[in-house]
């Protein structure tokens, strides 16, 4: 299984002579050196984790299995989603792994969670909080994905795992107007105060859509920070906490 590598202390990618990422290949390389000079941060992007070949976000759960033994054989620190943001603005040195899962499927439940707590990892899930309990209306390739409802998302906090916003309906963000944009956010934050003790207010941006409007939306309405998506994965202490980088490990 491979994991991307560190060569240096800008990028944390694959080896331009290795081709795409196996995830049946057992190696890890990066820079030991590199690692202890500069804080890294490189939050992992996950889905759902099922037997779904119609649906490329989907990821299987034996894969899922292998990556998090790899996690552990490479003996990664794995760290919540709260405290990654907490060392960053420390200045911590050293590689973290922040594991997260975008759209509440209720796989996680089933696939994901008992292989994270076996390792002790946290994780962060994302909810887009008008379509829990009901099915991924929005996704292009399988519609038919279940989400979790809300006392689905309590036992996964009771288990150790956090939740975050991913706004009321998973709108691509800069399409919506003004009002929408807000109402979007804010109702979200308000509907996970409301039904979640203990929900952390950091917004995962649906389909990574978002710009500098929206990342200011996302402050004003209550968000400690905001992901999305980027071709540079790690982050580090001077990044944008409203434009946090993941990437997903295929």
């Amino acid at each position: 299984m491979r994991l991307p590598y560190l060569h240096d202390v800008h990028e944390f990618e694959t080896p331009k002579d290795s081709g795409a990422m196996n995830p049946h290949t057992e190696s890890w390389m990066f820079s030991t050196l590199d690692a202890a000079l500069c804080a890294h941060t490189v939050i992992l992007m996950y889905h759902s984790i099922g037997d779904n070949p119609v649906d490329p976000h989907s990821l299987h759960p034996d894969i899922f299995a292998r990556q998090m033994e790899e996690l552990s054989r490479r003996r990664v620190r794995v760290v919540g989603l709260l405290d990654a943001l907490n060392e960053m603005r420390q200045w911590r040195k050293g590689l973290r792994i922040v594991i997260t899962f975008d759209d509440a499927y209720s796989d996680f439940l089933t696939n994901a969670a008992p292989v994270l707590k076996e390792y002790g990892y946290p994780a962060t899930v994302f909810a887009p909080t008008g379509l829990l309990g009901g099915n991924a209306a929005w996704d292009s390739y399988d519609k038919g994905k279940v989400l979790m409802t809300w006392s689905e998302l309590a036992e996964l906090q009771h288990m150790g795992f956090s939740v975050g916003g991913h706004t009321v309906s998973h709108a691509r963000l800069t399409e919506c107007s003004e009002s929408e944009l807000e109402r979007e956010l804010r109702d979200s934050l308000l509907q996970l105060k409301e039904h979640l003790d203990g929900s952390i207010p950091v917004l995962s941006y649906p389909g990574g859509y978002f710009g500098h409007r929206e990342s200011l939306a996302a402050r004003k309405a209550g968000y400690m920070a905001a992901v999305g998506v980027g071709s540079r994965v790690a982050n580090y202490p001077w990044t944008n906490l409203y434009a946090l980088r993941r990437r997903r490990w295929l």
